[in-house]
């Protein structure tokens, strides 16, 4: 509690959000809204909401599936939490992690049509205008200030066009790849 409210000093105190803005309670009601799924690398499990319709649950298994084949590859918690990363490479390092099971989950949905996602010329601009059409269904997300909905997009995002950039490189590899040889910097990320 002590690091949220000082994140939300800090923030109001630069114009990035509102002043009276509580954090702590957005966020709180922000993932109630939007999480249908995530997965614990503590604990080894994935945890899947039962109020989500079965359409939304499937893709979103496959997403937290990515993840647990991640952390048998490479130890998510260590990934995450390397001693003497700077927030921007943490950020980097978690688009990685995020971008790969969007990738991933992109790919369970559209295996009936037989296209990959990590083909598709113009993803980004596709996920660019799917986020957008997405905010309507999602008030505690659609009112968050700028700052926020960036902050919270640009793993996914962000992190989807550069796996999809690096799978020409690496191929289905790509996944181990970008474990064993992370971006050091969200510049990376997005150039």
């Amino acid at each position: 509690p002590e690091q949220i409210h000082a994140q939300e000093a800090a923030c109001i105190k630069f114009g990035l959000l509102p002043p009276g803005f509580k954090l702590e309670k957005f966020v709180l009601d922000l993932l109630a809204e939007q999480a249908t799924a995530f997965y614990d690398p503590k604990q080894k499990k994935i945890f899947l909401s039962d109020w989500a319709p079965l359409d939304l649950q499937k893709p979103a298994i496959a997403h937290e599936l990515t993840h647990a084949l991640q952390d048998q590859h490479t130890s998510l918690n260590e990934f995450m939490e390397k001693k003497g990363m700077s927030q921007d490479e943490e950020t980097a390092r978690q688009a990685v992690v995020e971008g790969e099971g969007v990738l991933a989950m992109m790919d369970y949905m559209l295996a009936a049509t037989g296209t990959k996602a990590s083909d598709m010329p113009n993803l980004a601009q596709i996920v660019e205008s799917a986020t957008q059409m997405e905010t309507s269904k999602f008030p505690v997300f659609g009112a968050a200030p700028a700052y926020l909905k960036e902050g919270l997009l640009f793993p996914y995002t962000a992190g989807l066009v550069y796996t999809q950039a690096k799978s020409k490189t690496f191929g289905k590899d790509v996944y181990g790849a970008l474990l064993d040889h992370p971006p050091h910097s969200t510049h990376e990320i997005m150039h």
